[in-house]
């Protein structure tokens, strides 16, 4: 997502601009100012982020500057992503303690994404091709969390971390100082993409606050 921002006609150098999903929070992205670097563009405000398939209705606020305090936002962009997110299913099934030949069967149903899994289940006994019937997921039961952390090894003795767009993809990568009695090193992870979808789609926002 590419927001433009003008301060009385001319491209902002500053300030922070932060992207939303209706009420939800996207994130916020600086300004690029007055030295930009190779493929950025001064006043532009970029935010690479995970958007969940749908539609969206997307705006960018810009907080302002000393010089151009006045916060504003344009009207919003209609964003729509098409593509499947992440999804698996785990099963279970537990005898009937008043009749063991009978068994309730359970679904476990987890996502990748923003939103919760909704609609229904449907259970198959593939041994005799036969549909055993749906049932849909229990919205009380739903909860969103972490994936289990992937940790690695910084080696050394990691001093002192930043989290920084090391390499302009949009996503935060981490460098940490391995300070050691003798040669010190510094270790840096770049951060890889986790999704797909059957398309990409940017937004362009422009802004321009009120001249003062």
């Amino acid at each position: 997502m590419t927001a433009t921002v003008t301060t009385n006609k001319k491209a902002a150098t500053g300030g922070t601009v932060t992207f939303f999903d209706g009420k939800l929070s996207l994130g916020s992205a600086q300004v690029v100012g007055k030295k930009a670097a190779k493929e950025y563009k001064t006043g532009t405000a970029i935010l690479t982020t995970i958007v969940s398939p749908g539609f969206h209705a997307v705006t960018a606020v810009y907080g302002g500057t000393a010089v151009s305090p006045k916060w504003c936002a344009p009207n919003r962009s209609a964003l729509e992503i098409t593509g499947k997110t992440i999804s698996a299913a785990v099963l279970t099934a537990k005898a009937i303690a008043k009749n063991p030949k009978n068994y309730d069967f359970t679904a476990s149903v987890s996502g990748f994404g923003w939103a919760a899994p909704t609609k229904t289940v449907d259970f198959t006994d593939i041994t005799a091709n036969t549909d055993l019937g749906a049932a849909a997921l229990d919205p009380k039961t739903a909860s969103h969390g972490f994936g289990k952390a992937l940790v690695t090894n910084a080696s050394g003795a990691p001093a002192q971390s930043v989290v920084a767009d090391l390499n302009g993809d949009g996503f935060p990568d981490i460098a940490t100082a391995n300070a050691v009695f003798g040669p010190s090193t510094v270790a840096v992870f770049r951060a890889r993409r986790m999704v797909s979808s059957n398309r990409r789609s940017l937004i362009r926002l422009d802004i321009s606050p009120a001249e003062s």
